[in-house]
């Protein structure tokens, strides 16, 4: 269940707005779509998680998966800690979110908000032009067919689509 507003920037501002509550707060997204800004925008006085800082340039199973692992760990410490957290992750599917969500209810009640962010296909050519990277619009079409948008019914408190 989506909480609108009247517009999409007053939804997050609003939501963002409220990031002193006693909330954990997930950026997701495909790879370029923005999140290190928008959390840099809107939650700057959190501890930021990013998975990248685990996982670099790593390209096997084994290595993401570990770094997932430790990822998580991390997350759960900085909770028990008192620390309010946002993480940067893609997550695009439902079936790699249910672990962090899983292990962040295991130790703490607070509710667990994502930004689900999926810029227009031009800002996302841009940002992927910004890092260097070429891609042709076929080439996001063809990622962004494997989305699974996130849903309350995973275990968010709030879900805001951000385009």
């Amino acid at each position: 269940m989506l909480k609108k507003t009247e517009s999409h920037e007053n939804t997050v501002k609003f939501y963002a707005g409220n990031n002193n509550e006693n909330k954990v707060v997930f950026v997701i997204g495909p790879p370029c779509s923005g999140k290190s800004t928008f959390i840099k925008s809107n939650f700057p006085d959190r501890k930021h998680i990013n998975i990248f800082d685990y996982q670099g340039n790593m390209v096997t199973v084994q290595t993401l998966m570990e770094a997932y692992d430790k990822c998580k760990e991390d997350i759960v410490k900085s909770i028990k800690a008192g620390e309010k957290v946002v993480i940067e992750h893609t997550l695009l599917k439902a079936i790699r979110r249910k672990p962090y969500i899983d292990a962040i209810k295991e130790v703490s009640k607070q509710e667990i908000d994502v930004y689900f962010l999926i810029p227009t296909k031009e800002k996302h050519l841009e940002n992927f032009k910004k890092r260097g990277i070429s891609l042709l619009e076929n080439e996001i079409d063809d990622y962004c067919q494997f989305i699974e948008l996130p849903t309350v019914d995973e275990g968010f408190a709030n879900v805001v689509i951000c385009h």
